[in-house]
């Protein structure tokens, strides 16, 4: 039986547990954010930050812009950069006792040999903010991190990257048909417009998934007996399937790509091929986020990445890009749907990169 002493002494009890809460929940805020105000300060000291990111012209605007009113006080240096051009410059840097680079935020390939290389520090023990540092938002980070460790490049990005036709020009109903076989077709021999996938970048990307979709023999065929048109550059290609010199397109996405050509009253109809497994792979777009080890401005680039994962700039550079970012508490904002239950193809994680080369080194061999 309960007496009025016992029961005095159990409010008490469960007011000190509440206030125990309370304090333990308050030293835990003023752990992080002291540690926030204390990596705040000493970047506005160091006074910029240098970050490589994908070639992206829009993108590095918009970024720097959100940036300036946020961190005025630091200077955030994008330098856009390609593949194999930025690895030998990193190599050739860090051989001469160069520390020249605080944040990598490009396509994910150059930095699985920066790491092999002891160029890079993990990711996580650099977040602050609860918001990042939690990793549910992300799906978890076995499924955020794409090397094999785990623990060093994380895509920002959850972007479906589909094959894209001129409806204008190919039935949709025998697209929807015949899926990526459709490439095969004899009619179709040198209208496929293709981002070069003999070198870095999204072109690549297709043709490991074309490679597993299709098998060897027929993606011989379709690199061989239909004579896809390569591009260097993604605003070539574009031009080239707006003006009709292409009826099916692999390269970057089209959708704010096209907006140039709308404003001058240009009508075309171009559309993804779909969001099935053999006509579309899942990639980063070109935002993952990694850090360099003897850094020059390292509390910057700890601003930097924490400020890059956060919700609201996660949301803001979806919109402006029109991807998809890796957050779940980010609505799908491009359009492009990923099919829940289906295994698509990440051409771009750790463990395809073997694969990733074999391919390369075909197209090489039957495409010199």
């Amino acid at each position: 039986m309960m007496t009025a002493r016992s029961t005095t002494l159990g409010a008490l009890a469960a007011t000190a547990l509440a206030a125990l809460a309370l304090a333990t929940g308050a030293s835990a805020q003023t752990g992080w954010q002291a540690d926030w105000d204390k990596t705040l300060a000493a970047a506005k000291k160091e006074g910029e930050v240098v970050v490589a990111a994908s070639p992206n012209p829009g993108r590095r605007n918009w970024t720097v812009a959100e940036w300036a009113k946020e961190f005025p006080d630091i200077k955030l240096s994008i330098v856009m950069v390609r593949g194999g051009e930025y690895e030998t410059r990193v190599k050739q840097e860090r051989a001469a006792g160069k520390y020249l680079w605080d944040v990598h935020s490009s396509g994910p390939s150059a930095v699985y040999d920066f790491i092999g290389q002891g160029y890079m520090e993990p990711l996580v023990p650099e977040l602050i903010l609860p918001e990042v540092k939690d990793p549910a938002p992300w799906g978890g980070w076995a499924n955020a991190f794409y090397d094999k460790e785990r623990k060093y490049l994380l895509a920002v990005y959850r972007d479906l990257e589909p094959i894209w036709y001129n409806a204008k020009l190919v039935p949709p109903e025998k697209v929807a048909r015949m899926g990526a076989r459709i490439l095969l077709a004899p009619e179709y021999k040198g209208k496929i417009l293709w981002q070069d996938p003999r070198l870095a970048g999204g072109g690549p990307n297709f043709a490991v998934m074309l490679y597993k979709v299709l098998g060897e023999a027929d993606f011989r065929k379709l690199m061989v007996d239909q004579a896809p048109v390569f591009f260097t550059g993604g605003n070539q290609i574009v031009d080239a399937m707006v003006r009709e010199r292409g009826m099916f397109f692999m390269g970057p996405i089209l959708t704010d790509r096209l907006e140039p050509y709308e404003k001058t009253g240009m009508k075309f109809d171009m559309r993804a091929m779909g969001n099935a497994r053999d006509v579309a792979w899942i990639g980063t777009d070109g935002v993952t986020l990694a850090v360099f080890k003897n850094r020059p401005n390292p509390n910057a680039a700890r601003v930097f990445v924490n400020w890059m994962m956060t919700r609201k700039m996660s949301l803001g550079l979806a919109q402006a890009q029109r991807m998809d970012s890796r957050r779940s508490d980010i609505a799908n904002v491009s359009g492009r749907h990923i099919a829940p239950g289906i295994d698509y193809i990440e051409p771009q994680r750790e463990e395809n990169q073997a694969e990733y080369r074999k391919v390369i080194a075909l197209i090489r061999e039957l495409r010199p």
